[in-house]
């Protein structure tokens, strides 16, 4: 009983977070995020959409794609106080430059395309993934032309975010190295930031089955401030010559600051 009425006050009064996420390249695009949904549904606004539509050959405008994501976040800044952002491979990117634009609380990237091993790459492992499916079809040369625009005009932007960012990437990944992270990573200038390796985790980290658990409570701990937190008090001076046995005054440490 006790839990029934903390479940109904939890839905009628909690106001979910706001999440704004962008997919990466290839067919699966906002569906590549339905796990997410599926296990965040009573916690989290999952705000999805498609970026392009991989059946239209003359849907290739890569500022389009930009200014498609960019409107996506404008209406959503007008209902809500404070959006979050999650973007995967190229929506990692795209993600990036949002958040360097517009006033985004925090940003999760899922093995960001900042870098790319090759377009083939990309579109092999892309092709392979769809040859499990139904009804497969190649994404075209003029998509892949886009795909490469998109992160040409946006990769730089990670510099200059300024919100906490979470990295997760996997160390397998044959489409987007791990060093495309690490190098964003590097490029961020404030220290709220965090990069967390999966081992033997591949691209499309949501979707397989030995990743997607973790990358989502990953998430989840960064949303509830329990990962990338501000530097908190501390017991004992790391940088002093005797930390072992010299305890740090706490209350005057943080007077003094």
């Amino acid at each position: 009983m006790i839990q029934f009425i903390k479940k109904w006050f939890h839905r009628r009064f909690y106001k979910k977070p706001v999440i704004l996420c962008i997919h990466g390249f290839g067919r699966r695009r906002s569906h590549e995020y339905d796990n997410f949904k599926l296990w965040g549904q009573e916690d989290y606004e999952f705000v999805t959409f498609d970026i392009f539509d991989y059946k239209d050959e003359a849907d290739t405008n890569a500022n389009q794609w930009i200014q498609r994501c960019e409107i996506q976040m404008e209406q959503l800044l007008q209902k809500h106080h404070e959006v979050y952002v999650i973007g995967f491979s190229m929506g990692g990117v795209l993600a990036s430059h949002i958040a360097s634009k517009y006033p985004v609380k925090k940003l999760i990237l899922l093995a960001p395309a900042f870098e790319y091993i090759s377009a083939k790459t990309v579109l092999e492992v892309v092709g392979k993934l769809l040859s499990q499916q139904k009804n497969p079809s190649d994404m075209s040369v003029k998509h892949t032309q886009a795909f490469r625009e998109v992160v040409s005009a946006c990769k730089d932007d990670i510099a200059a975010v300024t919100c906490p960012v979470l990295f997760i990437h996997g160390d397998s990944d044959p489409v987007i190295p791990l060093r495309s992270s690490i190098n964003a990573y590097n490029k961020i200038k404030h220290e709220e930031k965090r990069l967390y390796t999966l081992h033997e985790g591949v691209h499309r980290l949501m979707l397989m089955t030995n990743t997607n658990n973790e990358v989502y409570e990953l998430f989840d701990a960064f949303m509830h401030d329990r990962i990338v937190t501000k530097l908190r008090p501390q017991a004992f001076d790391p940088y002093a010559e005797n930390n072992e046995e010299q305890p740090v005054d706490i209350q005057n440490k943080n007077e003094a600051t």
